[in-house]
């Protein structure tokens, strides 16, 4: 913890935390355009000498941690894309293995969406969603689904643009799921498209819960980590980073020919006529996304260890299949 927190005052990396395009910095490394495969695998998969005991401080999703357990095959939901029903399908499977060791009596979904894990945990959610457009589109589909194994069961989601969950619908809906006789209703929260600052929400919600209701815990996978505004952590949140330069994808995910396209595509210029430009593009987009990723995710349990809970870190997507495939874990 200590070694990843003294990241933030490397001399490697404090210099470029605050830079507010990838063109502005100044990096010591000379390559030429024959070096392609080189520069991207010293920077985007952190072979070069420099970077070796920063790395062993880093989460490297693709090889260091164990690969997700119980893998299941992926349920085909209708009008949802392959890796969106993979990704489904392994977070469902989570969800059930948590409610078999600790039973619950509904889930809050933060970020819902269409509310498409639903359609396969079956159980009660309250769907926190500020985006009406999702709301309106996920009754179409359930209108188009009505006969189908995906379908919501009748009052199963409930909509909400309120963390508070203090509107009197929102505290209808959690009356009328509370069992008889058994106190508090027990609730898990989740997101699987946690993107930016909604991790954050998440932890509040669980470290702040709301006096009526029993949270038993969290699992959410962040993502978007160029949309994280601030550390939330009193371990980082004296750090300043400009977050929304570091870019929208992992290039982990892509092979080197895909890289090199990616950055034609996004600079309008050829490689070969850029080679300056594409070693700073892969050095931030690949190391210091590399760094922003490991430290976001570690301020984030950070904080949930501030308030005495005891998060986990899990695999619970192949890299190849979800380059986001980390999912933090605090379930009693």
């Amino acid at each position: 913890m200590n070694e990843l927190h003294n990241l933030l005052e490397s001399e490697s990396i404090k210099p470029y935390l605050n830079i507010n395009k990838f063109e502005e910095i100044e990096l010591p490394f000379e390559y030429n355009e024959t070096d392609l495969d080189r520069i991207i695998n010293d920077f985007t998969h952190l072979s070069h000498p420099r970077f070796q005991n920063i790395k062993s401080n880093l989460i490297n999703k693709t090889t260091k941690l164990e690969e997700p357990q119980q893998q299941q095959p992926p349920i085909q939901i209708p009008f949802i894309s392959p890796r969106k029903s993979y990704e489904l399908t392994q977070f469902n499977c989570k969800i059930t293995q948590i409610y078999e060791n600790t039973p619950f009596e509904f889930i809050i979904d933060v970020g819902a969406g269409n509310s498409n894990l639903s359609r396969l945990h079956k159980l009660p959610t309250i769907a926190i969603e500020p985006n009406l457009k999702a709301q309106k589109v996920n009754k179409r589909l359930n209108g188009l689904m009505k006969h189908s194994v995906s379908s919501l069961e009748d009052n199963q989601v409930h909509y909400t643009k309120h963390f508070e969950l203090n509107d009197e619908d929102t505290l209808r809906f959690i009356r009328s799921r509370q069992r008889s006789n058994s106190g508090k209703p027990k609730c898990l929260i989740i997101g699987l498209d946690t993107c930016g600052d909604l991790s954050g929400n998440i932890i509040d919600l669980v470290v702040k819960s709301p006096s009526f209701l029993d949270v038993i815990g969290c699992l959410f996978v962040p993502c978007c980590f160029h949309k994280v505004t601030k550390f939330i952590s009193l371990k980082f949140m004296e750090h300043d980073v400009n977050f929304k330069v570091f870019g929208t994808s992992d290039l982990r995910a892509l092979d080197n020919q895909e890289i090199i396209k990616r950055f034609e595509v996004e600079q309008d210029r050829s490689v070969h006529n850029a080679c300056g430009i594409f070693i700073k593009w892969c050095f931030v987009y690949g190391f210091l996304s590399h760094v922003i990723e490991t430290l976001v995710i570690q301020d984030r349990i950070e904080l949930l260890k501030e308030h005495n809970h005891h998060p986990n870190i899990d695999i619970i997507f192949h890299f190849d299949k979800s380059s986001r495939n980390i999912a933090i874990n605090c379930t009693t």
